[in-house]
C-alpha cells in the first residue's frame, strides 16, 4: 500500500491507517 494513500485519509480513517501500517510491519 502506498503510504500516500494514508496520508490522505480522513482523521476518522486514520486509526485504520495506523493498523494496515502495522500489518505492513509485521509482514
Amino acid at each position: 500500500m502506498d503510504y500516500q494513500k494514508i496520508l490522505q485519509m480522513k482523521d476518522a480513517d486514520w486509526e485504520v491507517g495506523c493498523r494496515m501500517v502495522d500489518l505492513l510491519k509485521f509482514t
